[in-house]
């Protein structure tokens, strides 16, 4: 469990409540989540305006080095299903290119995860995938992202 400002975390946990903020906060984008059967091919979610959203809670508190490769690691990890699945993803996508890969995680300790996005995204813009704008970028967030949605979240 990671203890956080807004309460205490593990994976699941994370992920439930990031649902509803997302559901609440993109309603008029048209959220669809992107259940964990038979896979999530790297995206929790995403809206029918290029938004998707990939969720990482850490097991325990880590120092900042370790954080910092454990979310490095998920980033590069899951940026990979996006080629992998992309077949799969296109028929879940339909018309809709991702412009956004946003990375949601309680906590950042290094802004070196804005320079690993930043990298991350020049390589996977070169993959030319077909379920991506020309513009995709990978963008990482911390738990401020989903407020005020976090009280009804929580509640």
């Amino acid at each position: 469990m990671l203890e956080t400002t807004y309460g205490n975390f593990d994976g699941n946990s994370w992920e439930k409540i990031c649902q509803i903020c997302f559901k609440q906060k993109y309603e008029n984008e048209q959220y669809i989540e992107m259940k964990a059967t038979p896979g999530d091919f790297g995206i929790e979610g995403f809206t029918k305006t290029g938004k998707s959203f990939q969720c990482y809670c850490p097991d325990r508190s880590y120092t900042t080095k370790e954080l910092y490769d454990n979310q490095r690691d998920k980033i590069t990890k899951d940026l990979k299903k996006l080629q992998k699945f992309e077949n799969e993803l296109k028929k879940r996508l339909g018309e809709t290119k991702i412009k956004e890969w946003i990375f949601i995680t309680p906590e950042f300790s290094k802004n070196d995860i804005v320079a690993h996005c930043a990298s991350k995204t020049e390589e996977i813009r070169a993959l030319n995938l077909s379920i991506l704008d020309p513009e995709f970028v990978v963008l990482p967030q911390d738990i401020e992202y989903l407020i005020p949605y976090m009280s009804i979240a929580l509640s």
